[in-house]
């Protein structure tokens, strides 16, 4: 009975795929997804790209006017040969910031220093005047001025006997972080809120568009095979429970095959991009989101997780998305049945992707818990430790029991409207038919 079932499932989506791919708009959609793989590594070049130091063609400096006001000694040797590799004349002074502009305007290539204690922190600060009428640029001046200041920050650290050693420890950043007490026995490490946020975004992304897909792909071959008589046609060889496998195969083989292009074109223009000059732009855009921590925890089995979470979400809309499809019958019924499908997935999105913005424990297990919003957080907020094993399986379970529901009432609602005709029917008229059909077999039976 299965091997039958399997035959003519195998049946219907093979002449639904030949019919797929004769569409010259089909190969053009393939021929797109490539380009977009190809393109995507630039992009991302292109903007994660960290900046290089520009090359600023440093000015000659002829005169430098230095007026330090803090305890710590400049060398003006020192300082003298930062600039140019002529020789440079420094002149300290005590004059005013005011009176600068006149010792500047006296020649293109002159500047003026200060360096003052700031109020604020204790800190130094160093302001470096330059004339815009000059040889200077703006570019060249702020290089110059991160130089100096550069320079005065190490003249300090002579100046307390400070080693290399101690200067590098002086330089690094010291970060507070807080730890729940059981968290730390048990070494169950969460990750933080924003890149929860960010890479349950990015899940949520990825089942949205293979969601959107499926239901389009399954609303536009339900109404086509009803009104070109394709349904009757087949009914003399298959059962509907067999057409209605075979175009959930077809349309499977239709969204991955896709994707797979794009991967593949993506995989290749990262070969390219890592011969040429690497890609450390990926590792930025990572950072940036906060999310390398959690990619450097990925192992087997949690590659495994995110395959068979994405799986489950894309067959739960399918059949969904099938369900609402059995009801359409001409073309405009499908924007009846798209607008209600659009309703269901923006629910499960919409709870997936701001769930973690408030850091609720109680908040990540009832969204994991609920299928409809479970297959759009699950995986995420298992990696991220925001749930434990328990609630991931029971979460899994779930969800599996949800689809085997949907099987089985797509398959009636499919068997029951394969011949219909009319308008798109309302989720009350569905279930009210569905309830006389039941009970008519309930008679049947019994008689």
């Amino acid at each position: 009975m299965k091997n039958k079932l399997l035959h003519g499932a195998l049946t219907v989506s093979k002449f639904t795929l030949q019919q797929h791919y004769k569409a010259l708009s089909v190969k053009i959609l393939l021929l797109i997804l490539m380009v977009i793989g190809f393109c995507a590594v630039p992009l991302l070049r292109m903007v994660f790209e960290k900046e290089e130091d520009v090359n600023v063609a440093l000015p000659d400096v002829s005169t430098i006017y230095l007026r330090n006001d803090t305890e710590y000694p400049i060398d003006t040797a020192d300082l003298a040969g930062l600039y140019t590799e002529k020789t440079v004349v420094v002149n300290e002074t005590d004059t005013s910031d005011e009176n600068f502009a006149e010792l500047i305007a006296s020649g293109t290539d002159i500047l003026a220093i200060s360096i003052s204690e700031t109020e604020e922190n204790g800190g130094v600060g160093v302001q470096l005047f330059y004339s815009e009428d000059g040889e200077i640029s703006s570019d060249s001046a702020q290089l110059l001025s991160d130089s100096t200041a550069d320079f005065v920050y190490r003249s300090m650290l002579e100046v307390a006997s400070a080693t290399e050693d101690q200067s590098d420890i002086l330089r690094a950043s010291v970060r507070g972080d807080v730890k729940e007490i059981t968290e730390y026995v048990t070494d169950d490490s969460e990750t933080d809120m924003a890149a929860h946020s960010g890479i349950n975004l990015a899940y949520c992304y990825l089942v949205m568009i293979l969601s959107t897909l499926s239901m389009s792909y399954i609303l536009a071959l339900a109404v086509e095979e009803k009104q070109s008589k394709l349904v009757e046609t087949f009914l003399l060889s298959v059962s509907p429970s067999q057409m209605l496998l075979g175009k959930f195969i077809a349309v499977t083989v239709f969204i991955f095959v896709g994707i797979f292009l794009t991967l593949g074109s993506f995989g290749i223009s990262l070969l390219i991009a890592k011969s040429q000059g690497g890609i450390a732009f990926l590792t930025h855009a990572i950072e940036s989101m906060g999310a390398m921590e959690v990619l450097k925890g990925i192992g087997v089995p949690e590659i495994i997780l995110l395959v068979v979470s994405v799986l489950l979400a894309y067959t739960m809309i399918a059949f969904i998305a099938a369900i609402f499809g059995s009801c359409c019958s001409k073309t405009d019924d499908i924007q009846h049945a798209s607008m209600s499908l659009v309703f269901v997935i923006m629910f499960g999105y919409m709870a997936g992707a701001m769930v973690p913005l408030f850091e609720s424990q109680a908040a990540n297990i009832v969204t994991s818990l609920f299928p409809l919003t479970g297959i759009f957080s699950v995986p995420v907020n298992y990696i991220c430790g925001k749930i434990n094993l328990p609630i991931l399986l029971i979460s899994l379970l779930l969800q599996v029991i949800t689809i085997f529901f949907l099987i089985r009432a797509a398959g009636k609602v499919y068997q029951m409207m394969i011949l219909y005709r009319g308008d798109f029917l309302k989720l009350k008229q569905l279930i009210g038919m569905l309830r006389a059909q039941s009970a008519a077999e309930k008679e049947g039976k019994t008689k």
